[in-house]
Order: C-alpha cells, then sequence, then structure tokens
C-alpha cells in the first residue's frame, strides 16, 4: 500500500506502515509534524500505551510534554485505569493504551485530537486526508450527504459519520478496539460518579480550569483567551485571574455578532485593567479555504473556514484558550415545557442542531440514542450536545488550520461529568457560568451579556439575515424541533 505523506497534526496507525512508533501486536503510529507524541506507564512503571497531542496533568498542573507515568496500575479492570487516566488529563490529546493484550483508543472528552476509522483498510487516523490518495479520497467522497447536510455553509457531518463511504469518526465515550475494529460506548455507565451539591460542583470545576491555565502559562508560548460577550468565554477568564498579569485576551474584531463581542471585550478589559488584543476579521482566500477543508476531510466549511486567518497573528508567540463547550453547563436543545420524561425522536433533536431530515442521519441518531441508556431526557440531550455538537463539529476542525495550539479548559472528562449533574433549574438560568464568576471575579458579572441594547442586537441579526438568507430557513427549522 502507498501512503500519503502526511500534513502537519495529521496522523495514521496501521499494521503495514513502513515506519513509525511501533505498538504491540504488529500496529506502527506516524505522525505529522508538530504533533507531540508522548509515551506512558503506569504507576508500577509498565509501558502502557502512547498520547498524541497537547494533555495536560491536572494534578501536577503542567503540559505533558515528555514520559507520562499515569495513576493507578493496569491490571485486570482495563476500563477503570482507562477512566484514571481520562479523568487526570485536561487539554486536547488522543490516548493509545497498547500493551500485548488490549489495544484500544479514547478521545478526551470532546475528540479534540480527530480520530476517524477505515473499515475498507482497518487503517486509523486524524483524517481522510491523511489515509487516502487523491484517487480514493474522490472516488469515497459522498456528495450526495455533503450536500443534505449542508456542509458547505454551517452543517456538520453527526452521528460519527464522516463525508467519505465506510470511514467513521470516534467520539468520546467511547472506545476503538483495534484487535476487532469496532467502537464501543464505554460511559455513561456504571462508573457513574454520585450526585454532588452544586457548590462541591463549581469549587471542582474553578480548580480544573484553573489547573490548566496555570500549566499554559508556564508552558513555552504565551497565553492568549479569547473574550466576547457571553457567559462561557467569562467563565474561563473569571478563573484566569490569578495569572492575569501573564496573560493576554483576544477579541476578533468584525460585523455582525463580532460588533458585540468587540465593545463588550473592550468595556470590559478597559475597566478591569486586562491587557486586550483586537484582530481585524481576515479573510481566507479560496486556496487557503479549500486546504483547510481538505485537511479536516470535508467535514466542516462554515464561517471558520472562511476567516481562520484571523488569528494567524497569534500562531508564533501564543497558545489559545475559550470558552468552548460551555453549553453543557445549560442544556441548549430543551424547551421551556419540556420534562425527564419528554419523549424527543431523532428528526426533532436533528432540527434543533439546525438540520434538514435526512432520513439516514434520523435513523443514525435514532439508533445512537437508545444505544446511550441515558437516565432520562436531560442526559440525553447532554450527550447530544457533547457528541453530535462538540465532537463532531468543533473538535472535528482541529487539523483544519495546524497553526495555533487552541485549548477549551471548559472541556475535560472530569468537568463535564460534574456539570451534567447540575440541576435542571441551573442549566435553563445558565446559573453556572454566573456562580462561577462570582467566586472567582465578582466584577465580570457588571457587564452585559451578549447585548448592546434591545435595538442594536435586533439591527445586527436583521444585518446577519440579510447577508446569508439561509439563516431564516436554519432558525425555522430550529422552532420547529
Amino acid at each position: 500500500m502507498t501512503f500519503v505523506p502526511l500534513d502537519t497534526w495529521q496522523y495514521r496507525i496501521a499494521r503495514d506502515l513502513p515506519g513509525g512508533h511501533s505498538l504491540p501486536d504488529g500496529w506502527k503510529v506516524q505522525v505529522g509534524d508538530d504533533l507531540p507524541l508522548v509515551e506512558v506507564r503506569d504507576g508500577s512503571g509498565a509501558p502502557v500505551g502512547i498520547l498524541l497531542g497537547f494533555p495536560i496533568d491536572l494534578e501536577k498542573r503542567r503540559i505533558v510534554d515528555t514520559d507520562w507515568t499515569a495513576p493507578g496500575v493496569l491490571g485486570d479492570d482495563v476500563a477503570a485505569f482507562a477512566d484514571l487516566v481520562l479523568l487526570a488529563l485536561g487539554g486536547r490529546y488522543l490516548f493509545v493504551l497498547a500493551t500485548g493484550d488490549v489495544q484500544r483508543i479514547y478521545t478526551d472528552i470532546s475528540a479534540q485530537i480527530t480520530c476517524v476509522y477505515d473499515t475498507r483498510t482497518n487503517m486509523v487516523g486524524s483524517t481522510a486526508h491523511a489515509l487516502f490518495d487523491d484517487e480514493t479520497y474522490t472516488s469515497r467522497f459522498n456528495k450526495e450527504l455533503f450536500d443534505a447536510l449542508d456542509v458547505d455553509g454551517e452543517g456538520w457531518f453527526p452521528c460519527e459519520l464522516t463525508a467519505h463511504d465506510d470511514l467513521y469518526r470516534l467520539y468520546s465515550n467511547f472506545y476503538f478496539d483495534l484487535a476487532t475494529f469496532k467502537a464501543t460506548r464505554f460511559w455513561p455507565g456504571p462508573g457513574r460518579e454520585g450526585p454532588k451539591s452544586t457548590e462541591e460542583i463549581v469549587d471542582a470545576c474553578i480548580d480544573i480550569i484553573q489547573a490548566q491555565i496555570e500549566a499554559l502559562v508556564k508552558g513555552p508560548k504565551k497565553l492568549a483567551l479569547a473574550l466576547t460577550a457571553g457567559v462561557d468565554s467569562r467563565t474561563v477568564l473569571a478563573c484566569a485571574r490569578l495569572f492575569m498579569n501573564d496573560i493576554s485576551c483576544v477579541t476578533v474584531v468584525g460585523q455582525d455578532r463580532h460588533a458585540i463581542d468587540s465593545v463588550m471585550a473592550k468595556k470590559m478589559t478597559s475597566a478591569l485593567g486586562v491587557d486586550h488584543i483586537t484582530l481585524p476579521r481576515r479573510a481566507a482566500d479560496q486556496k487557503q479555504q479549500d486546504l483547510f477543508i481538505r485537511r479536516g476531510g470535508h467535514c466542516n466549511g462554515d464561517s471558520n473556514a472562511k476567516f481562520h486567518p484571523s488569528v494567524w497573528p497569534l500562531k508564533d508567540d501564543y497558545v489559545f484558550a475559550g470558552g468552548v463547550g460551555g453549553a453543557v453547563m445549560y442544556t441548549p436543545y430543551l424547551r421551556p415545557n419540556e420534562g425527564a420524561q419528554t419523549d424527543l425522536p431523532a428528526d426533532r433533536i436533528l432540527a434543533r442542531l439546525g438540520f434538514r431530515s435526512v432520513e439516514r442521519v434520523n435513523v443514525a441518531l435514532q439508533k445512537r440514542i437508545v444505544a446511550m441508556q441515558a437516565r432520562d431526557t436531560f442526559e440525553m440531550l447532554d450527550l447530544v450536545h457533547l457528541e453530535e455538537r462538540c465532537c463532531a463539529w468543533y473538535a472535528a476542525q482541529f487539523c483544519c488550520d495546524p497553526t495555533l495550539v487552541r485549548h477549551a479548559p471548559l472541556l475535560t472528562t472530569k468537568s463535564v461529568r460534574l456539570m451534567m449533574q447540575l440541576p435542571q433549574d441551573w442549566k435553563r438560568s445558565k446559573r453556572f457560568g454566573r456562580e462561577v464568576i462570582a467566586k472567582a471575579w465578582p466584577e465580570l458579572d457588571e457587564f452585559e451579556y451578549n447585548s448592546l441594547g434591545r435595538w442594536r442586537d435586533t439591527w445586527i441579526k436583521v444585518q446577519r439575515v440579510f447577508d446569508d438568507p439561509k439563516l431564516i430557513f436554519k432558525k425555522l427549522r430550529k422552532l420547529r424541533g
């Protein structure tokens, strides 16, 4: 088999690779430029696998950039050991648990180091771009599904699907077994933590976010925090208060919703004396857009493809962190009159995500919902958001722009499992972020969230619709859901 040259931040895993890092049972791993590979040992010193990407040790509050010793010892209970590893780490990473007896792949909580597997060739990699030559890439591209999901607009591929036939995406809460070449859900399951009080959840999540920020501040590059007008980025900023002498806030300045971000970020940073970098929104040329989409395996092509060069001025000196994933705190797809036992079929959930009705996707999501074995509708919707939005849309773009290392401090296995325990009245009122801010940096709550006033907000929405009329139909689909 002929293998294509690996692009930056791409990787692949196969048995017949001509070189690379050797794993047990004949598997090898090849990594592209600047994608770190770290060997992992358990508490007894035995080698148990590798980490790919940019993990953070939450207890030691450091970036894992050299050999790492995992908590616990790998014994007969492989699942328990793997869970200890996942709970110990923040950042973005892929964990390959590889011994003579077991070869499994685990993602971080939102699959931020992307992983796809090809059932035709038994290869695993970051995206189709790492696995397929041009002829295969084109011949297996499913244009009908790509168009039906409006991936060239604001759509993406849910339900573990990709733009290529027989190539599937690995999500968090699943492990992929290289021996059987199948993905298996391991969470939610019997290992759920017992319920904690809201105060315990808030305190624990503050500590988790701060551990990652401290690790990044101590790293080789400076830390830039994304700052918008929303509650999620402000939640992360509040937790960074102790480290602000070493941090800059960053806001992309542009029209439509970015106008609100620009005004509110400037107000906050000016009033609180925080260093603030503003970056003009910069459009990618067609070649840059095409490369962005190809590197991601044609699995997304939204505004990030069009404007990803906006943050390039930071790439040499900074790592970047923001509030991605915050919606786990507030169940965005729940209607006011719906409760724990509300029956929500797949087509209604997909409508709320903004998708048109596509029979293949409807069937796939319904199967996934049944397999979740969620305790109630609330937990099911949390998992839908985490897996079908965070893993499938946000994290799927990891390889698309391999310039600036990005982190999402809200998204760790430990913090997400804690936030999923929040009571529904907290989620419906988006209380969690405000509670974190009240504890960590209360002055941040004195500024408006996502608003410049009723009339200016309305005008910005009108302008967005005028620029992209398809937003009307997407909004109607969400309302019908």
